[in-house]
Order: C-alpha cells, then structure tokens, then sequence
C-alpha cells in the first residue's frame, strides 16, 4: 500500500545532506524571490516554501500581541533557513506582511518551465515567490 507517500517529493540523498539542500535552497528563494534548479529539487523547494510560509502566516495571525507573533515567526525562520537577521528580516518585511494584508493561506510560490541546461541538457524550472 502507498500511504500517501509522494515518491516525487524525495531527493535521493542522505538526510543531513537533505535538509542542508533545502535550507539552502530556501534561504536562496528568500534572499533573490527566484531560484532556477532542476525539476525535482524544485517540487521540493515548492512544497517546502509552502509549508513554511503558510505556517508563518498562521503564527502570526494566532497572536493579538503583535510583537510576540513576530518574535514567534523569527525563530520558526531562523530554525528553517541560513543567512541569519538579515533573511529573517527581509522574509517578513518584503514577504511575510504581504501575505498578511492579502489574507493568503496557499499559492506562495510558483514554478516555471525555463529551458534546457546547456552542459547536460536538463530541464530548467524556476521557483518563484508570488
């Protein structure tokens, strides 16, 4: 039986190795609103990126006290990326507060067919933050 596992949704890799790829790739979507990688690291970035910003936002707006949400939503930040306050910032001022105002629980990234890789002629998808 399958259980809902989604086999599309793994990178064949170990899991330190795993979780270093998408904290990377996250912290690099965060920073530069679009990143460029292969089909199956970017189904994983997308659904991971969902994952962190629809609970963010569901922190956030949990808290009347605004200050706590946001001292709530930094560390949920700072255990899922790299890059420190200066990613942390820019995710809730450029990102996070956008999707507040707008009321969005899903839809926070979007991927695109861009082309072929010219050296190994791999698809190109990139991963965008709407």
């Amino acid at each position: 039986m399958r259980h809902h596992y989604n086999r599309f949704l793994e990178v064949n890799s170990g899991v330190q190795k795993k979780s270093n790829l998408i904290r990377n790739m996250l912290t690099s979507l965060i920073e530069h609103k679009r990143v460029t990688t292969t089909p199956k690291k970017a189904k994983v970035l997308k659904y991971e990126a969902e994952k962190l910003f629809a609970k963010l936002v569901k922190t956030y707006n949990r808290f009347d006290n605004k200050d706590d949400a946001l001292r709530e939503v930094k560390r949920i930040l700072l255990a899922n990326t790299f890059g420190g306050d200066k990613i942390v910032n820019k995710a809730i001022d450029d990102k996070l507060m956008q999707y507040v105002q707008e009321n969005r629980r899903s839809g926070f990234a979007r991927l695109y067919r861009v082309g072929m890789r010219k050296w190994d002629n791999v698809e190109k998808v990139m991963v965008e933050l709407i």
